[in-house]
């Protein structure tokens, strides 16, 4: 009887060993599955916020597309109206230059050409003439290089 007490006892104490050693076992396995859950949780709360983020950013792109593709033409005639009317300002500032030009050198011409006519030296007057050639070649030299450049300035 009393062996088979003992027998008891030992089965008992190696069946709690046991059980306990199971339990530890299960208690690892716990652990590792609850950090296991959270880590899951947090990945997947990473892509909802990751795809949320994604469709935010996705309509601003498309809101700023759209606003600047209505924005573009907007500028486009403000720039073209103005062109407009720097192109006629630039015309008749041209015009005015023109009458200004054609005055002040009739007025020196024939100023010169009284005091030649008074003074009776012809050789003046060819040298004038010679003067005045060169002057006009170079004036024209100018102007088309002027009238080139602001071709380029108005496009």
């Amino acid at each position: 009887m009393r062996r088979e007490a003992e027998r008891r006892e030992r089965l008992t104490r190696a069946g709690i060993a046991e059980v306990q050693g199971r339990c530890a076992q299960w208690l690892a396995v716990l652990a590792v599955a609850r950090s296991a859950t959270s880590f899951h949780r947090h990945v997947v709360e990473g892509r909802a916020r990751k795809k949320a983020g994604r469709e935010r950013s996705n309509a601003v792109e498309r809101l700023q597309r759209r606003w600047r593709f209505h924005l573009i033409p907007l500028r486009l005639r403000k720039i073209v109206r103005g062109m407009r009317v720097l192109r006629r300002r630039v015309f008749w500032w041209r015009m005015r230059q023109r009458i200004l030009i054609k005055r002040r050198s009739l007025l020196l011409l024939g100023e010169f050409l009284r005091a030649c006519a008074e003074a009776k030296n012809s050789r003046r007057v060819k040298h004038f003439r010679y003067q005045a050639v060169k002057l006009q070649r170079a004036w024209r030299h100018i102007a088309v290089l002027l009238r080139a450049q602001l071709q380029v300035a108005l496009g």
